[in-house]
Order: structure tokens, then C-alpha cells, then sequence
């Protein structure tokens, strides 16, 4: 591995407010092995479960005529965003292959970009990327998005706002 990408940890080696067992999802939660440092405030994440307004994936057409779609919370701020597809088949498939890959917590990757800042991937079995989080100042900081992904993934709502 890259020195910019992390290494999973199982939960046994990870701080109490890491380990999102006991919070009803029946998911553990993701980490990276070499930090545990306390948590920050925005560590602290309450689960409702599966709301009435859950999470929300956005297809949109661009400019360039690429497909592309964006998971969004049910606050509607982005937790997750795809790459550009040459087709509108393609990104519901990378729509689908993001329901299948989120709750397993082994398919996402914490890394750091240039400028230092923390973001984090979610990737398909073949280790190919399918979405990307938002940057983040602290590392930390990627917990509460990616178990957001994982709890809004699978039951996500489709939003279609292409013309075709």
C-alpha cells in the first residue's frame, strides 16, 4: 500500500467511540490501524436507523454529456460522489455497485490528498474506486461520512434529473 492510503483495523483494536457495534447497525465501523487518538467532537454519531427521510442518490447529466451521481445524507449534504460515466446505464450500475459495496466497512479506505487533507473511498471487490468522500481538515474527521454511507447506501432513494 501506498503511504497514502491505510490499512483496515478489526474492531478489537479500535477505540470505543470507533466501534459502531452496540449502535443498532449491526455494522462494525471502519477505521485506520495507528490512529487512536480521542476523538474529536464531530466523532460523536448518533444512529437512528433507517429514517422516513433517508439518504438520496442523485443522477445528473453534465455539460459534457457524462453521467454522474452523488449520495446525499438525509440532511442532503454529499457523502459520497462518483466519477463521470459515458453512459446513463454505466452510473446506475455504479449506483448499484455502491449499494452492494457500502455496508461492508473493509470496502472503504481512509487516505490523505496532497494538501494534506483526509478524504475517503469507497471501493467495488476489484479494488476499483466507485465513490469518494468529501476532504477533510482532521483524519478523523472521514468517520461520521463514511457511517453515513453505510447506513444510507443500500435503502437510498433515486433521484433522476437527467432528460433522458
Amino acid at each position: 500500500m501506498s503511504s497514502s492510503t491505510g490499512t483496515l483495523a478489526t474492531d478489537a483494536m479500535l477505540p470505543d467511540w470507533q466501534n459502531a457495534k452496540g449502535r443498532g447497525t449491526g455494522i462494525d465501523a471502519c477505521t485506520v490501524i495507528g490512529n487512536t487518538a480521542p476523538a474529536p467532537a464531530d466523532a460523536a454519531i448518533t444512529k437512528k436507523g433507517n429514517d422516513a427521510m433517508g439518504g438520496t442518490f442523485e443522477l445528473t447529466k453534465g455539460r459534457s454529456g457524462k453521467f454522474h451521481f452523488t449520495l446525499l445524507a438525509a440532511n442532503k449534504r454529499v457523502i459520497l460522489t462518483s466519477e463521470a460515466y459515458n453512459s446513463k446505464a454505466a452510473a446506475l450500475a455504479g449506483i448499484a455497485s455502491v449499494r452492494k459495496n457500502a455496508p461492508v466497512r473493509e470496502r472503504f479506505e481512509r487516505r490523505t490528498a496532497k494538501n494534506g487533507k483526509a478524504y475517503y473511498v469507497l471501493l467495488a471487490r476489484n479494488g476499483e474506486i466507485i465513490g469518494q468522500g468529501q476532504m477533510y481538515a482532521h483524519p478523523t474527521s472521514c468517520y461520521p461520512g463514511i457511517y453515513s454511507v453505510m447506513d444510507n447506501a443500500a435503502t437510498a432513494a433515486l433521484l433522476d434529473t437527467t432528460k433522458t
